[in-house]
């Protein structure tokens, strides 16, 4: 309860992922690599 959560995406087509809403403490960053 409480808690933050991010989750990264790594990808090589940072563009194909959709645009996600997440709720509150909670992040998601794409990573090209």
């Amino acid at each position: 309860v409480g808690h933050r959560v991010h989750y990264y995406v790594f990808t090589d087509q940072p563009a194909a992922v959709p645009r996600v809403t997440l709720g509150t403490g909670l992040q998601l960053s794409v990573l090209e690599v």
